[in-house]
């Protein structure tokens, strides 16, 4: 549906399956569904299972911001009277992004050091700079800036450890010049937003590094916001 949709099917309508079938997935997961059967405390398919829930909450992530991206359809001409603001909700891919997490995190749990449930993680870090980019203000920019640069410490330390396969070493060296790129990008936007000299020379920093030198560019993210903590006290 994603790949290849369905021609008589509009964009919104795909992600509506995409969601149900993958909701439906879910509830065949021990954990997830009522009525699962249970696991009998195998650690193996205790982590097993949490990664695929992992996966569907990150893919249904994906599929709301993919919907939340659509253009909406016609609106009346006549406004709405105003409501008295309520406490905010979680949005739809906040929730799945947040479901996806807390699965990974048990999934930690089960095998430490797994450098499945690592790459993983970076994935749920990048989705969560995409939701939190969906919204506009240098502040937003900064918290989806934090999540990339959460995502380059696992990545780093992914890349020390050395562990896993051939593929995921590779899908490692690929996963940090995707970083670096992202974090160019945030950079460069936050450039815009905010006359705050630090953002642009980190920025600079960020243009001379390969995706090899991540580790460099997360030391200099740390060092900017100590020197900021620093100022804060001593003001």
């Amino acid at each position: 549906l994603q790949t290849l949709p369905p021609p008589n099917l509009s964009s919104e309508e795909c992600g509506r399956a995409q969601l149900d079938m993958l909701s439906q997935a879910l509830q065949t997961l021990p954990g997830e569904g009522a009525g699962c059967p249970s696991l009998g405390g195998n650690t193996l398919l205790e982590r097993q299972a949490e990664i695929l829930a992992a996966q569907a909450h990150l893919a249904m992530t994906e599929v709301h911001l993919h919907l939340n991206g659509l253009p909406s359809g016609p609106r009346s001409g006549r406004q709405k009277p105003s409501k008295p603001s309520k406490p905010s909700k979680p949005s739809k891919p906040q929730w799945s992004l947040e479901k996806g997490r807390s699965a990974l995190h048990r999934a930690a749990v089960k095998v430490e050091h797994d450098p499945v449930v690592k790459l993983l993680l970076v994935h749920a870090h990048l989705l969560g700079a995409q939701v939190q980019g969906q919204e506009s203000g240098p502040k937003k920019l900064e918290h989806s800036l934090e999540e990339l640069i959460s995502a380059s410490r696992i990545s780093v330390d992914l890349n020390q450890s050395q562990g896993g396969s051939v593929a995921l070493q590779a899908a490692s060296r690929e996963t940090r010049v995707l970083l670096l790129d992202s974090v160019r990008t945030s950079l460069r936007a936050l450039c815009g937003k905010t006359c705050d000299e630090g953002w642009k020379e980190l920025y600079r920093f960020a243009l001379r590094l390969k995706g090899s030198q991540l580790d460099e560019l997360v030391s200099a993210y740390d060092e900017r916001h100590l020197q900021n903590s620093r100022a804060s006290d001593g003001g």
